[in-house]
């Protein structure tokens, strides 16, 4: 009976060590990586989450050698990277500070832990691995309290399209004046947005345009406009409508709705075509 007793231990503990040797590996690493995160986040893990989940980025940096990675939200910065002692920091975001005459926005966050210098340059850009290049250059300075050092990282960046703006919009306003379809064909004048490859595509109130947009934080730009060239009988809205799309640079946009603006007010307001 000692014997079928010993011989059954021995059974369950080899059971239980082939169990342990075969857990996976995946779950493992996964494992590591979470109790790896540097303890010198600027806030708890669970600050940080509210934080990251209650607002989406608006623009993504990234670098390698080393590999680290920029997300600038709504009311957020966060930086990660490979490196062990910058594993991750997580921070309000600051007042944006703008270069005159040049498209360079500059953040500069300093708590009791850290000092972060960001800038941020509308300048073709390489990653240096691949063929990929981005419309913009991204240089940062952090400076950790504890040693003083500072470390920079260099790489590039690109401004998160907005994908509520995909899809067919109809003009119903130039100007706030109320558009008649019936002097355009019977159609209103509208755009598609592809928000992917950066492009749009449309009818104008007589000839078909399409062109490219430039995209930052609730700024929509049409450019490089090309059309058809028929004709066009008095009084259709194409010429209004097309001068009022190029001279647009801001946008608000619900789910029906999209208005186009720049200084001097709306330019143009549409609605979704469902």
């Amino acid at each position: 009976m000692k014997i079928a007793n010993f011989i059954s231990a021995g059974l369950l503990a080899t059971a239980l060590i082939f169990g342990i040797s075969c857990k996976n590996p995946q779950q493992k690493n996964t494992e590591t990586e979470e109790q790896s995160i540097s303890m010198d986040t600027l806030q708890t893990q669970d600050d940080d989450n509210t934080m990251m989940e209650s607002n989406e980025k608006f623009f993504q940096g990234l670098g390698t050698e080393p590999f680290w990675g920029l997300d600038i939200s709504e009311n957020s910065i966060r930086f990660h990277s490979l490196l062990d002692d910058y594993k991750e920091f997580i921070t309000p975001l600051p007042e944006v500070i703008r270069v005159a005459d040049a498209n360079i926005r500059k953040y500069r966050v300093e708590t009791e832990l850290v000092k972060m210098d960001i800038t941020i340059m509308q300048q073709s850009c390489s990653d240096g691995m691949s063929d990929n290049t981005y419309d913009y250059k991204v240089d940062l300075s952090i400076t950790k309290s504890g040693d003083g050092i500072t470390k920079e990282f260099h790489g590039c960046g690109f401004f998160v399209a907005d994908t509520s703006l995909a899809g067919e919009w109809e003009a119903k306003s130039i100007l706030s004046n109320p558009v008649d379809p019936e002097k355009s064909n019977g159609k209103y004048p509208s755009i598609t947005i592809d928000t992917e490859s950066r492009s749009f595509s449309g009818f104008a109130g007589c000839n078909n345009v399409r062109g490219e947009l430039f995209m930052e934080q609730q700024l929509l730009r049409f450019t490089k406009v090309v059309s058809t060239r028929k004709m066009c009988l008095p009084g259709n809205p194409e010429d209004a409508f097309l001068k009022a799309l190029q001279a647009s640079t801001t946008y608000d946009v619900t789910e029906d709705t999209l208005i186009l603006s720049n200084p001097n007010g709306e330019q143009l307001r549409f609605e979704k075509v469902k």
